[in-house]
């Protein structure tokens, strides 16, 4: 039962790992790999040790990397003298640094989700992951016209900025007549349609945990209850269609297919079965009270 729930956390996550297998060769050539590794391992060394200290694992770690941080910024200040022992725990305060540690928290998100005890906590760990992921997608694509990482990437930025900017104060993306399309819309890449294609898998992935893995005394329950969160899934890809033929006139039909997934991941999270269950458990409690 275990294989199964780690191939259906596997398949929730997979917009988030193709993503990272698109970024990720040209991403070693740019972060600190032996940081990295060791971060995206804390997972599984998590899983090694004592269940009573399993949750002190990322603490430790956050504190270890607030230290190395805290010294490099003090010294770099000069406010402490560089000894040998005070550059053991120095760290470059730069965006090779940021970038790793950047990278590290998607990695991380995506083994905690294919480990996860429920599929709750593995679309928590897809929304988590997937973020970092999308801004380094245009980085890569920008690196393809000719630009160095670091040149992309604050090319990457700036244009997220001004886009951010522009829809907030213009209620659009145009400042005086010039659009400022979000980047992710700006350009088409093969890598549109495999994204698609895991956002249904990871759909697909999701029912098939309330199907398969739920115990059998709540499994008939679960999936009479689970035809309503179908249904409505069914609605929003009707709606999600007719809009991606609107949204392809400004290049936005990515995006709007990207939020009618997690609309519909949202939805069917909130009204799973397990959900139910928990919400009539409290409600007796209270009544009870």
């Amino acid at each position: 039962m275990n294989i199964t729930k780690y191939i259906l956390n596997t398949m929730v996550l997979l917009p988030s790992i193709v993503l990272f297998f698109y970024v990720f060769p040209e991403l070693v050539h740019v972060i600190d790999v032996v940081p990295f590794a060791v971060i995206t391992a804390l997972p599984i060394i998590k899983r090694f040790l004592p269940k009573k200290h399993q949750e002190d694992v990322y603490l430790l770690a956050l504190l270890v990397i607030a230290i190395l941080v805290l010294v490099s910024f003090l010294v770099d200040l000069n406010l402490i003298a560089d000894s040998r022992f005070v550059s053991l725990f120095r760290i470059p305060l730069d965006t090779q640094t940021f970038i790793t540690l950047f990278i590290s928290v998607s990695s991380v998100s995506v083994i905690e989700g294919i480990l996860a005890r429920n599929v709750n906590r593995a679309v928590s760990a897809l929304f988590v992951s997937i973020l970092p992921l999308l801004d380094q997608v245009f980085t890569v694509f920008l690196m393809t016209q000719g630009l160095s990482y670091f040149a992309a990437l604050s090319e990457a930025y700036s244009y997220q900025f001004i886009s951010i900017l522009a829809l907030i104060f213009t209620g659009s993306t145009n400042i005086d007549g010039v659009k400022f399309p979000p980047p992710l819309s700006t350009f088409q890449s093969p890598l549109n349609s495999f994204v698609l294609v895991a956002m249904i898998i990871a759909i697909i992935g999701f029912i098939l945990y309330f199907i398969l893995v739920v115990d059998d005394r709540h499994r008939s329950e679960t999936v009479s209850l689970m035809s309503a969160p179908i249904f409505v899934g069914a609605v929003i890809g009707v709606i999600t269609f007719a809009a991606i033929v609107i949204l392809e006139s400004v290049n936005l039909q990515l995006l709007g297919g990207a939020v009618a997934v997690m609309a519909t991941l949202i939805y069917m999270s909130r009204s799973s079965p397990e959900r139910r269950r928990k919400r009539q458990k409290k409600k007796a409690t209270v009544i009870s009270k």
